[in-house]
């Protein structure tokens, strides 16, 4: 049996949800590495630049991102996808580098499927992101799902 600690890259690692998962997932074993943009984060990068990891991770919790605020302009549109689709990408490009992980968790958002409420959602059902924010999510997620089998 293998008591060695389970390296974890949580990203977005001094956000609101990083900060709530970072116990639990200490609590289990895991070796956590927060990364984001504060300097209390122990790796810090804008993840919508190109960035270089150091080692590789067992599993990666990507957290980072633009959450919902209402563009008031183009440019804040843009962030979302600078930040959530881009930024997806960027990890992805740095992990390739260093080792893919064994265990990757993306968090998205319930915009991917659109505005209108629904009493149930499940992974079959039709997205429809209609927000710069959703649909910055939905193009990680798409990305993400071709990643991941090019790497399985």
């Amino acid at each position: 049996m293998n008591n060695a600690p389970i390296k974890t890259l949580l990203t977005g690692g001094t956000g609101f949800l990083s900060k709530e998962m970072l116990s639990g997932l200490q609590s289990i074993g895991c070796e956590v590495t927060t990364l984001g943009r504060t300097e209390i984060a122990d790796i810090r990068v804008d993840i919508s630049d190109d960035f270089q990891l150091e080692h590789s991770f067992d599993w990666v919790i990507h957290a980072a991102g633009k959450v919902h605020t209402v563009p008031k302009n183009k440019h804040e549109e843009d962030d979302f996808f600078r930040i959530n689709e881009r930024g997806t990408k960027n990890l992805c490009l740095a992990l390739e580098k260093v080792g893919i992980p064994t265990f990757m968790i993306f968090i998205s958002t319930v915009a991917v499927y659109g505005t209108s409420p629904v009493s149930y959602i499940d992974e079959q059902y039709p997205t429809n992101a209609d927000t710069p924010y959703g649909i910055s999510k939905l193009n990680a997620e798409q990305y993400l799902r071709e990643w991941c089998v090019k790497w399985s």
